[in-house]
């Protein structure tokens, strides 16, 4: 913020910046990009597998919330200090995965429910979460914040039993972990493996 004193040193003059964006949808009749959710300053959205719920993360605040497609029964689900980030519908829309860290705090990722509940804590140092199409395991990348890409690897947890499998990094490029159907497709910065069903 940028301020300045008054000649009779009675006053201060300053400006003020607060951040804020546009959510908005490609409208393919009009060609146009068009608000979405009245225009709501909001990033990281995504869509439930039923396609009628909508998780979104405030732009700046970065709390979490949830509403019907149309903007509806809104709900706020985190709040505080802590900024959240891709928020990842569980296959039957119960739940929604997302890492969050407050400043100068490990990226941790959690888990609540689309209803709302507290938040309750999965795994530390996690930047990027996706499901199993079953829904009993959560794919993620660890490492990415740690500044050594050869700490990096993708780890697959099934979350009744707590048992891990993981990818070590191929030259430290591994990271953003996507399932498909049928496998676990790792992306990397110039790359895609394939590393089998889970």
């Amino acid at each position: 913020m940028l301020r300045r004193p008054s000649r009779d040193g009675k006053k201060v003059f300053a400006v003020g910046v607060r951040p804020k964006g546009e959510l908005v949808r490609y409208d393919r009749q009009s060609r146009q990009f068009v608000p979405y959710l009245s225009g709501i300053s909001a990033d990281s959205v995504s869509f439930s597998k039923d396609g009628k719920w909508v998780a979104y993360v405030t732009y700046p605040e970065g709390n979490l919330w949830r509403s019907k497609v149309d903007g509806t029964e809104k709900l706020q689900l985190t709040f505080g200090s802590s900024i959240a980030l891709l928020p990842r519908w569980s296959p039957d829309d119960k739940q929604i995965a997302f890492p969050a860290a407050a400043l100068g705090k490990p990226w941790t990722t959690y888990l609540i429910s689309a209803n709302g509940s507290e938040a309750k804590p999965l795994m530390s140092d996690i930047s990027d979460v996706n499901w199993s199409p079953d829904g009993s395991s959560i794919a993620f990348h660890t490492g990415y914040t740690s500044g050594n890409p050869e700490e990096r690897s993708i780890h697959v947890r099934n979350l009744k039993t707590g048992e891990e499998s993981g990818y070590a990094g191929i030259e430290g490029t591994l990271f953003s972990a996507l399932v498909s159907r049928r496998s676990l497709h790792i992306g990397g910065t110039d790359r895609t493996r394939e590393f089998g069903a889970i």
